[in-house]
């Protein structure tokens, strides 16, 4: 959510689309070229149509005209591709896109500053219960999450209400326009000061508030609220509690930032209503449409005791309105896949005690023991009968932090899915780190989604953009693995995509036909990315920032970030370093025995902080493995990653400890070999090197090469002038292609069963 500046707007009535955005826009145009003598004015479709009954060239020319002649040319039928309210200001094309705001559309010059997103959190009843768990008020948290100046500029609104609401009682006459109407607020301010102390309160604050509302029908200064036609409402009721209860600035200010917090929330939602918030399969759908299907799907479980909901992973609106429909009604939810044997999904649905799953009618196979179960058909459901709509359903949200918000089930050492449970508190903190980071996005970014719903990223890849107003782009799951993502990227222009390493690493032969201007964001996720391959992709997306984001699934999807740079990119081994923690998060690199690591010695990482699951599902015993609390009392998750701390403090990753093994007694890393192996074959290939042991426990290495054909000898000749004898695989094969797990990661455990 934006800042209360971009709801508290300060300007001219009686239209914050039609008056004061235009009026914003002079003012912008006129600061950013001061030197401008003349100025022609094109007002395009809406605002040409209504204009002069809206005062925009009256509103226009109070900027301009002081500075130079001012022509006005009007084009009512005539509509920008962008949006209804166009305008031209010489070569400067800009909309005026409502409540007061402006926007350069596709075509962005740099005159108007950035807006970027403030509040962590984006919904009321997360806000409530952050607000509960720390003892604050709604104010105290726009304090948190506002510029220190905030205070400076509420000052500002509530002197513009409290002058608005006096001009407007003394103000007498009738109001501009041809329908000569009477101004009434001086009367009924005076009637309501006759009037008995039970009927005079509701009196001055309706005479208050057409005080203001005259003021914005003649053109004079007003605060949006968000909007010109509902400002008088809250000057009337502050005026009143100001002057007739005496209540001081700070209350009022107070006031003003809860309420201004509140129709924050209320606006990101609304004014998205018409935009696509999915494509799914060529096929897009609005947040209008997304909402209807939202509310449709929480009246099925809004009320039932279940606390735990399955939801069939599928590439289907209703199944991302599943998911969000848990969240909103205080669920946890558990992803379920149709391509995982009956066996596991049978045996992850009993560990997590679901008894309510949800699916489209799209899925022929669902692989699961339906005898004990409820299902639920989302594509079928009847619309519900008088239902709360979306954005302000209140009395359906769960504000409980220490509730779940999902479990993922990874696999465990055994065989036995492991359920990693993330709590509203983490998933809360989460986005409130991972906005931080300094993404300039907003509503007209177009974002990828490419993951499975059982892998965690998937999930800030559809939500996040959800919080923004952005679209969000998904690809089949069929289709990840191949060049339907590059395709996705290119038809639609996306401006944002998150990948794994593995993906690009199969597209790596198609580089040279791959031209991705419009992409300005690439994240690689997911596993280790190999610093070569991503300065081949480079030539492919000229305008992107590469950024290498990191974590455990215990951690809540990401917990560090590196901004990789055109140069001089931190590795080890060709792995890409991970750079920095999130912020709130707490991370020590540790030896064998526990004990923190100086600065360029490897170690595991250990991490803490509120993003940091609470404990395994129903496993007190895999506690003990991974979570460790310490002297200060913090509880560490040990990731089992090894990785370094650098001088200027980013993170270096080295690998897994699990890949850290002995033979001859010597202490190896098998990504050194693969480093040195894919030198070879010039990055245009991948490679792993797995451990197998015999029957009297000794390590033998095999090397397994991404390629039709192999020259062993070759290739032997080129490690062995590279490495230590001890570090030569005995062992080498060919795979014409890799398999990838459900994460889009290379499966290394498959690649061991097929060697």
């Amino acid at each position: 959510m934006k800042s209360l500046r971009e709801i508290f707007r300060i300007g001219k009535g009686p239209s914050s689309s039609h008056t004061m955005g235009p009026q914003k826009a002079a003012q912008t145009y006129l600061k950013a070229h001061p030197d401008a003598t003349r100025f022609h004015v094109t007002l395009y479709g809406s605002l040409a149509a209504t204009g002069k009954g809206h005062m925009t060239d009256v509103a226009i020319k109070e900027v301009l005209e002081p500075v130079g002649p001012v022509e006005i040319e009007w084009k009512p039928s005539v509509f920008l591709p962008f949006h209804p309210n166009g305008m031209r200001i010489n070569d400067w094309v800009v909309y005026s896109v409502g409540g007061g705001a402006l926007s350069e559309g596709d075509h962005p010059t740099g005159l108007l500053p950035a807006s970027p997103d403030v509040y962590g959190l984006h919904y009321l009843a997360d806000i409530k219960g952050w607000c509960e768990d720390n003892g604050c008020a709604y104010w105290e948290y726009v304090d948190r999450c506002e510029k220190s100046d905030i205070w400076d500029y509420l000052r500002e609104v509530w002197t513009a209400m409290q002058e608005s609401v006096e001009r407007g009682i003394n103000h007498e006459g009738r109001l501009p326009g041809p329908l000569n109407l009477q101004r009434k607020a001086s009367t009924y301010f005076v009637k309501a000061k006759g009037y008995k102390p039970n009927l005079q309160t509701r009196g001055l604050v309706y005479a208050y508030a057409l005080a203001v509302s005259e003021e914005n029908a003649s053109g004079g200064t007003i605060v949006t609220a968000p909007t010109c036609g509902s400002c008088g409402v809250m000057p009337g009721v502050l005026y009143h509690l100001a002057t007739g209860h005496n209540f001081s600035e700070e209350k009022i200010l107070h006031a003003i930032a809860t309420a201004g917090l509140i129709g924050d929330i209320v606006k990101a939602f609304g004014k998205y209503a018409d935009r696509p918030a999915f494509v799914i399969e060529d096929t897009a759908c609005t947040y209008g449409e997304l909402a209807t299907c939202v509310q449709k799907i929480s009246s099925l479980f809004k009320d039932r005791e279940d606390k735990i909901i399955g939801i069939v992973a599928e590439n289907r609106l209703e199944t991302y309105a599943s998911i969000l429909s848990a969240l909103i009604c205080g669920k946890a939810y558990v992803i379920l896949h149709p391509s995982y044997p009956k066996h596991r999904n049978d045996r992850i649905a009993g560990l997590a005690g679901i008894r309510l799953v949800l699916h489209t009618k799209n899925i022929h196979v669902l692989n699961l023991d339906t005898r004990n179960l409820e299902l639920i058909c989302t594509s079928e459901i009847e619309q519900a009968e008088n239902s709360t709509t979306f954005h302000a359903a209140e009395d359906i949200l769960h504000t409980a932090e220490e509730e779940n918000a999902y479990i993922i089930f990874t696999s465990g050492s055994t065989g036995e899915p492991k359920g990693v449970p993330i709590s509203r508190r983490n998933l809360n903190a989460f986005y409130t780190a991972y906005h931080r980071l300094g993404w300039q996005l907003d509503e007209n970014d177009r974002m990828l989604q490419m993951f499975e719903l059982t892998f965690d990223v998937s999930i800030v890849s559809f939500l996040y953009p959800l919080t923004l107003g952005a679209c969000i782009y998904t690809v089949s799951p069929e289709g990840v693995k191949y060049i339907n993502v590059i395709e996705t990227l290119e038809k639609y222009d996306l401006t944002f995509a998150a990948v794994a390493p593995s993906l690009l690493q199969l597209l790596h032969p198609y580089f040279p036909e791959i031209h991705l201007p419009a992409l300005r964001y690439l994240v690689v996720t997911a596993e280790a990315s190999d610093a070569e391959l991503l300065g081949a992709f480079r030539k492919c997306v000229p305008n992107a920032s590469f950024i290498n984001l990191y974590g455990p699934t215990e951690g809540t999807i990401y917990c560090t970030a590196y901004r990789i740079p055109v140069t001089s990119c931190k590795h080890h081994n060709g792995m890409t370093a991970i750079g920095r923690p999130f912020e709130g998060i707490d991370a020590l690199i540790m030896d064998n025995d526990g004990r923190p690591l100086p600065t360029g010695e490897t170690g595991e990482l250990w991490i803490s902080g509120n993003q940091v699951m609470g404990g395994y599902w129903n496993a007190p015993e895999k506690n003990g493995e991974c979570l460790v609390e310490t002297a200060n009392g913090k509880v560490y998750y040990k990731t089992g990653d090894l990785c370094r701390m650098d001088a200027d403090g980013d993170i270096i990753y080295c690998g897994r400890k699990d890949s850290q093994i002995k033979i001859q007694g010597f202490r190896i890393e098998l990504s050194e070999i693969e480093h040195v192996a894919k030198n070879f074959f010039n990055g245009e290939c991948r490679v792993v090197v797995i451990p197998k042991y015999d029957n009297d426990n000794q390590c033998e290495l095999h090397l397994v090469v991404e390629k039709k054909q192999l020259d062993k000898q070759q290739i032997e000749e080129y490690l062995c002038s590279r490495l230590p004898y001890y570090m030569i695989p005995k062992h080498m094969h060919c795979l014409e292609q890799f398999p990838l797990n459900t994460s889009s990661k290379t499966d290394r455990k498959k690649i061991q069963e097929l060697i």
